[in-house]
């Protein structure tokens, strides 16, 4: 069931270590990026493309933001 699952996720949140949290994190981001910046390389100009470059540009400040909060603790 969905609370079954919620709460195995959960369990596995709490036993992460601050490497892999950050891991994560950055994987999560870059999947985000390059999904974003495909999308904009293939959209007609216009408003709709400029949200994804814009979506895309984010989440490389996204990775570096990580990675400096990784560098510094």
């Amino acid at each position: 069931t969905l609370a079954f699952e919620k709460e195995s996720i959960m369990k596995s949140l709490k036993k992460t270590t601050f490497i892999e949290a950050v891991a994560a994190a950055i994987a999560h981001e870059v999947k985000c990026f390059e999904f974003y910046l495909k999308l904009s390389e293939e959209l007609p100009e216009g408003q709709v493309r400029e949200l994804f470059s814009q979506l895309a540009l984010d989440g490389d400040e996204h990775i570096k933001f990580i990675k400096d909060v990784y560098k510094s603790a």
